[in-house]
This record gives structure tokens, C-alpha cells and sequence, in this order.
């Protein structure tokens, strides 16, 4: 649709009835917002002037009447603008179109569908992401009110257990070990960690499926010559910084509530078994992913959680590229979200510094 057309003018644009819109995010350099069609593979990220007249179409307003609502925000857009925000509105149907679909629109309609089972980059094969891989399925009932809370409150217990055992099991695992028990306890509890990740990657796609309606896709990547699961969750920007807590929060969770059993493993077994060695193993591996999990490292669980609270995409970046000055941070952010982008780097040292006195203590528990 152009200026030209006489009609154009008088149209009354209106959002598709299943339209999902996200909340407003911080990129670092600008305001961003996604919108999809609900359980549509395809997302869209939208400029603010983009959010701001989408927001204003109610139904009633026609075109001239959209432009004089931006300009009284201090909007300066020209028609000729205008019209391409609505043609490309109209295009991927985040309007109601005016018209009946043409080929252009018909092709893409076509790409929204197509959800995949396993990530196109993953080693994992189809058959292989049919099975383990989609265990997300049967773990929806996470999400719900009382058993997340549980969940949580077994994690704590975890986390507690972990914290309280890790100094006696690192200390007994390396006094005077059998090398080859060792290595073999190491082993089989490298591979029971490969379990829990699993599990973890599979409570974070349970709880995005539940609660978002969108499929989630999980995959084995690469660490070195370790394979881990890892999974994608497209989709969920579109969803609330509480839901997005919630979905992030579940992953280490479960790794924490599983870790109960290493820690009972290693507390009730005779000292000196192979169990009882082959526990402790497992108590220290599950200690330090945890921690790192949860820590302020970039891209961890942790950050992610900072993110979903400051609605910022990649805080690492955001936070330094504010600090050195090459991005400013607008005043009308949210106060909390501002904050948080100042104080990050702070967090990040902190961490850092925790991290390097934690492995200190275990080099020294470990040589006296």
C-alpha cells in the first residue's frame, strides 16, 4: 500500500487477534521489543517508534490520525515512513491486512511454521533428539505452583548439602587415593553429571513449554571432546521477566535438587569405599558447576537471571560498553534497570574474586 492510493490515508490498522507482544528491552543501544503470532516459529524484533504505534492502533484511529498521535509524542515520522512500518506490519501479518494475501505474503506466512525437534547445529540426531532429548515433555507439571516450589525448596537443600560436604570430600577423595580407583570414580561421576545437565536443560524446556505454549529444541554441542545437551528456547523474550525468572531458575534447580543424592550417597557410606569415594568425586564436580552456574559469569544462569530482571539482552556488553563510555544509558530506563548495568561490573569482580579464593582454599585443603 502506498501514499499514492487515496484510500491509504483512511485505512484503520488494528493488531492480529493472536498477536504476542514482549516487554521492552535494553539492547545497549537501543529499545527493542519481539512480537510473534502465538506458537509461530517466527519472531520479529521491533524498533521503539515500531512498539509505539503498534500500541496506538485500538481499532478506531486511521492513518492520519496514527501519524498526529506520534507527532504529539515528539515522533517525527514522515508518511512515507509510516507506510513502510505498515506494509511491513502488513507483510509478516502483525496487522490485520487490508488485503488479500499476494504471493509475497503467502511465502511468508510459509516460513513462520516448521518447528524443529533438534538444533540444526546440534551432533544429536533425530532419533536420539526423540528420545532423551524430549524428556521436556513429561516435565511441564514443573512449572506449576507447589511442585516448583518444592522444587526449589529441594535445591536449597542441595545447594546446602553440597556446601556443607564439599571441604571433608575433596579432602578425603585426595588423601592418599588408589590412582586408578580414582580415575574410574572420576569417570562414572563425570557421566552422572552429564545426567543431571541433561535433566537441567530438560526443566528449563519443560517449564518454557508449559508456560509459553512454544516448543523448545534441544540438542548435544560439543564442549572440547564432551558432548553436553544444551537447549534453545525461542520465544522467550516474548514472555514477562517473572516467566522468564522462573524458566531460568528451574535448570539450576534441578541440578541442585539432584545433587541431595550424592550428598546422602557420601554422607551415609563407610570412608574409604569406593562409594564412598566415588560420592565425594561427584560432590565436588557438582559443587563447582553449580557455582559456576549460578554465578555473574557472561551467559551463565545467574547473568541470564539479571537479565530477565533488567530486561536488558547481554548485560555483560551493555554494562561495559557503559562503563567505557561508548554507549550512554538513557535516564528514562527503568531506575532498576539502570542500576543493575552500573553494578554488574562490580558483581562480575566480586566473582571473580570469590572464584580465585575458593580455588585457593581447595589447592591448600588439597596439599595439607
Amino acid at each position: 500500500m502506498t501514499t499514492d492510493e487515496p484510500h491509504a490515508m483512511k485505512w484503520v490498522p488494528s493488531p492480529a487477534d493472536d498477536l504476542v507482544i514482549g516487554p521492552l528491552r535494553w539492547t545497549g543501544t537501543a529499545v527493542v521489543t519481539d512480537v510473534s503470532h502465538a506458537y509461530a516459529e517466527r519472531i520479529i524484533t521491533l524498533g521503539l517508534i515500531e512498539r509505539m504505534l503498534l500500541d496506538m492502533m485500538d481499532g478506531e484511529r486511521d492513518v492520519h490520525e496514527l501519524r498526529a498521535a506520534l507527532t504529539s509524542d515528539s515522533i517525527d515520522v514522515s508518511t512515507e515512513r509510516l507506510f513502510q512500518i505498515l506494509n511491513k506490519f502488513a507483510l509478516y501479518g502483525i496487522v490485520q491486512r487490508p488485503f488479500t494475501s499476494v504471493r509475497g505474503a503467502v511465502a511468508s506466512d510459509v516460513t513462520e511454521g516448521g518447528d524443529r525437534a533438534v538444533l540444526e547445529d546440534s551432533a544429536a540426531t533425530r532419533r536420539f533428539g526423540d528420545g532423551l532429548l524430549n524428556a521436556w515433555q513429561h516435565l511441564g507439571w514443573l512449572s506449576r505452583p507447589v511442585p516448583y516450589i518444592m522444587l526449589l525448596v529441594l535445591g536449597l537443600l542441595g545447594a546446602a548439602g553440597l556446601a556443607f560436604s564439599v571441604p571433608d570430600a575433596l579432602a578425603e577423595s585426595t588423601t592418599n587415593p588408589s590412582w586408578a580407583g580414582l580415575g574410574l570414580c572420576t569417570v562414572v561421576a563425570v557421566c552422572w553429571h552429564l545426567c543431571v545437565t541433561l535433566l537441567h536443560e530438560n526443566a528449563h524446556a519443560g517449564t518454557f513449554h508449559r508456560i509459553s505454549g512454544r516448543r523448545p529444541q534441544l540438542g548435544v554441542i560439543g564442549f572440547g571432546v564432551i558432548p553436553l545437551p544444551n537447549s534453545r528456547l525461542s520465544g522467550l523474550l516474548l514472555l514477562s521477566s517473572s516467566s522468564r525468572a522462573q524458566i531460568i531458575a528451574a535448570g539450576p534447580a534441578a541440578s541442585a535438587a539432584l545433587a541431595l543424592a550424592p550428598v546422602a550417597v557420601w554422607q551415609l557410606s563407610e570412608q574409604g569405599t569406593w562409594l564412598n569415594q566415588l560420592a565425594g568425586i561427584s560432590v565436588c564436580l557438582e559443587t563447582a558447576v553449580l557455582a559456576l552456574g549460578v554465578s555473574f559469569f557472561p551467559n551463565t544462569d545467574g547473568s541470564r537471571l539479571l537479565e530477565a530482571w533488567a530486561l536488558v539482552d547481554q548485560i555483560q556488553q551493555v554494562a561495559f560498553r557503559t562503563l567505557t563510555g561508548k554507549n550512554r544509558l538513557p535516564a528514562a530506563l527503568p531506575t532498576h534497570t539502570r542500576l543493575l548495568v552500573r553494578v554488574y561490573p562490580i558483581l562480575l569482580a566480586l566473582t571473580i574474586v570469590v572464584w580465585v579464593l575458593a580455588a585457593v582454599g581447595a589447592i591448600r585443603l588439597v596439599l595439607t
